[in-house]
């Protein structure tokens, strides 16, 4: 019909094209903590933890790894294993040794 009276041609879009659609994914914050490296686990090697179980030496938490690495901390320079965890059993106490 628009051609029939102005004899052009024309394009139709619909708004429904043109909207963003939000993420429908799922995200999660992981979890993890930091062990400062000293005298008694600077040879631990990190590819060896994943999938091990830790257990709080105090609290008796329980938690499986997921993944570790090495770093250094910046906020004072030193070397540290942050690990990353699942399965989390109870709270860990902080400062408490892993085992």
């Amino acid at each position: 019909m628009f051609k029939a009276l102005f004899n052009e041609d024309i394009e139709i879009t619909y708004p429904k094209d043109q909207i963003l659609k939000t993420s429908d994914g799922k995200w999660k914050q992981p979890k993890a903590f930091r062990i400062t490296v000293g005298e008694t686990n600077k040879n631990v090697d990190v590819n060896l933890l994943k999938k091990k179980l830790v257990t709080g030496s105090i609290s008796g938490a329980t938690c499986i790894i997921e993944s570790a690495n090495r770093t250094i901390d910046p906020d004072n320079g030193k070397e540290i294993i942050e690990i990353y965890i699942s399965n989390i059993k109870r709270y860990f106490n902080n400062g408490e040794y892993i085992i």
